[in-house]
């Protein structure tokens, strides 16, 4: 009896096929980069609004009451500034009550005499992406990388807020807002205040100050300059 073998040629693929295989997956790759981008750029543009509805919601505030919306007991825990600005934290820790009086929650009703609610915000279930209340009940507001904002506010009451990064005054705003963005760092530094006046100052060519008289600001290296390039500012538009 005669057996016959039946042989198949195992088939390979061929260069053509690797290269069109290798095509698509860096479309796809490429697709994929390119919304993740819009993805971001999308999430920055929703920071920037939300940097300056703080920013709105704090003057909305002031010219209703007069004062800014913040706990004067417990502004010794907040960092002196420049020209009556104080800086706030809004961890829940360091904004002298200022999103809960915003927001007309905890403690508020004793400087809202409005008894409303100032501030449009997302309720979060964890310190990111919006406003967070936690077991003691201190109320945080985060942004999307889960990061609090920080908040300059003119405890005058009045407009003009010195930038905290480039030291020049920006009129007409009783409040500046910024993310610290994508990488989360920042290089925020708070100027110097000399002794005296009229003595000439070592000026910070990145920084330059709003009053050589009185107010000098540190140099910038570049690391910490490549750490501010990504802040969201309720001042500056969306680069």
């Amino acid at each position: 009896m005669k057996t016959t073998f039946s042989h198949q040629q195992k088939k390979g693929f061929t260069l053509v096929e690797l290269l069109v295989v290798m095509t698509i997956m860096a479309a796809l790759a490429g697709a994929s980069f390119g919304l993740l981008q819009f993805i971001e750029k999308g999430r920055i543009s929703n920071e920037a609004t939300m940097c300056k509805s703080i920013a709105a919601s704090i003057k909305a505030f002031t010219d209703d009451n007069t004062y800014p919306p913040f706990n004067p007991v417990k502004l010794k825990k907040a960092k002196p500034g420049r020209c009556d600005t104080v800086i706030l934290t809004t961890d829940g820790e360091n904004d002298c009550d200022l999103i809960g009086i915003l927001a007309n929650l905890g403690p508020s009703e004793k400087i809202n005499v409005k008894n409303k609610s100032y501030i449009e915000y997302d309720d979060a279930g964890e310190p990111a992406g919006g406003l967070y209340v936690d077991a003691d009940g201190k109320v945080g507001l985060y942004d999307y990388w889960g990061k609090p904002y920080t908040i300059l506010v003119n405890q005058s009451g009045r407009n003009g807020v010195v930038d905290p990064f480039t030291g020049t005054m920006v009129n007409g705003q009783s409040a500046l807002v910024y993310s610290l963005g994508t990488d989360s760092l920042g290089a925020h530094k708070d100027p110097t205040i000399k002794g005296k006046k009229g003595k000439k100052s070592n000026r910070s060519k990145n920084a330059p100050p709003a009053d050589a008289d009185s107010l000098t600001y540190p140099e910038y290296t570049p690391e910490e300059l490549e750490q501010i390039e990504d802040n969201v500012y309720s001042w500056k538009e969306v680069q």
